[in-house]
């Protein structure tokens, strides 16, 4: 049975969280603390400045939350010590910058004497961490940094990350185009690592799958020329249009370029948005009243909870009740990363770190993501979905629903 999540305890921890917190950034820890151990101390990696700032809105309050009621039941047993431990967090910003990442981790480990590293601040900052992480030894865990990113950086012992592939990612767009009979596909980026990625992807995926692809080149984000890209687009009498940019720079594309003129049949966004200001951002500069994106989860997917029982719906009406603002794929993120350095210390029971990494290479548990497996180089992958935006008239806003999610297989959705 489902487990309810008890309001008044966790927002209790949370003020002891943050308690503990001051406490401890008060007073010398050092070997005193490392001998006298009592807390598990995770430490999140977040960007809490700079661009990237949305990525880590909400992050200590869920994390705490995806732990109440293990800390409600005195914590995770430690077989070393013979006894439990409960599990306080404590947050470092990455100001969103790799070099930030850096010093954020030797803050946690030389000054917190954090046992574990989390992060879900995107590729840059998460890669950027698990690195230091690497260097200092200490286990590390992220969800959502590009795979290929991740392999190249590697190859990884103590660091660990999930997210989906771009191949994953682009054969759930798949299943949509062949919805509609589409054949044609658009594809205009402004130049980044994870953007030609993409590209890089949608090209073999196009060639082995009978689909005409018209890519426009990377465009350079200091001066893009959006106009010759969109010639270039007419000119292959596109059908879809993929775009690998922000949410901004597509409002500009649009207002630049004459995208009007391609009598497009679908517009994608792929790398944002993932959150609802962002489509409220671009509906200025576009006369259209649908976008499509790919996401990682979406509250419907019947998941549940390694920590909690609880299902996506669950939390995202916690979510949307504690901080007014739509549940993203975001929250999934940090949810299932605290999930995953959990379970991996409850497998171990230890908090040394060889102790923690080797139970995470043999860890096997249900997210509410889905399934985590680690493979050799310390990833595991997750399934995707196509979303849709669509602006709702009567209350001028816009709304979100799950367009196509075919390739989560073995799974049954309440449909509409």
């Amino acid at each position: 049975m489902r487990k309810k999540r008890n309001w008044k305890l966790v927002a209790g921890l949370l003020m002891l969280a943050v308690l503990t917190v001051s406490v401890l950034a008060g007073c010398g820890q050092g070997k005193t603390y490392a001998t006298q151990k009592n807390y598990i101390t995770i430490g999140c990696v977040l960007p809490l400045s700079g661009e990237l700032a949305p990525y880590g809105e909400g992050s200590l309050e869920t994390e705490e939350a995806a732990v109440a009621e293990i800390n409600e039941n005195d914590g995770v047993y430690i077989d070393t010590l013979q006894r439990k431990l409960k599990i306080r967090f404590v947050v470092a910003d990455s100001a969103s910058t790799a070099e930030g990442a850096a010093q954020a981790v030797k803050k946690l480990v030389e000054e917190d004497n954090a046992d574990v590293l989390i992060s879900t601040g995107g590729t840059l900052t998460s890669v950027a961490a698990a690195k230091a992480c690497e260097e200092l030894k200490v286990p590390f865990f992220s969800v959502g940094a590009d795979p290929d990113f991740w392999k190249a950086a590697g190859p990884f012992r103590y660091c660990f990350n999930c997210d989906s592939s771009n191949e994953a990612r682009i054969e759930a767009l798949s299943d949509l185009w062949n919805q509609y009979g589409i054949t044609s596909i658009g594809f205009m980026a402004e130049a980044s690592y994870e953007a030609d990625a993409f590209g890089k992807a949608l090209s073999a995926f196009c060639s082995a799958n009978g689909y005409t692809l018209t890519d426009t080149g990377l465009l350079d984000p200091t001066s893009p020329n959006y106009s010759d890209a969109v010639q270039k687009l007419s000119d292959g009498s596109v059908e879809v249009l993929i775009c690998y940019m922000s949410g901004e720079n597509f409002s500009r594309a649009w207002q630049q370029g004459d995208i009007r003129g391609l009598g497009l049949e679908m517009c994608i966004l792929e790398s944002d948005p993932l959150f609802a200001g962002d489509i409220a951002g671009v509906a200025p500069g576009t006369d259209i009243q649908e976008f499509y994106t790919v996401t990682d989860w979406d509250r419907k997917y019947p998941f549940t909870s390694s920590l909690t029982d609880e299902t996506g719906t669950d939390l995202a009406n916690w979510w949307e009740g504690l901080f007014l603002s739509n549940a993203s794929e975001q929250l999934a993120h940090k949810h299932v990363c605290t999930e995953i350095a959990v379970g991996a210390i409850k497998l171990a029971m230890a908090l040394d770190a060889d102790s923690i990494c080797s139970a995470a290479r043999s860890l096997d548990i249900d997210t509410l993501m889905g399934l985590v497996d680690f493979d050799e180089n310390g990833l595991s992958t997750y399934p995707c979905s196509v979303l849709r935006w669509s602006f709702d008239v009567p209350t001028v806003s816009w709304t979100r629903e799950l367009a196509s999610h075919s390739r989560l297989t073995d799974v049954e959705f309440d449909e509409e």
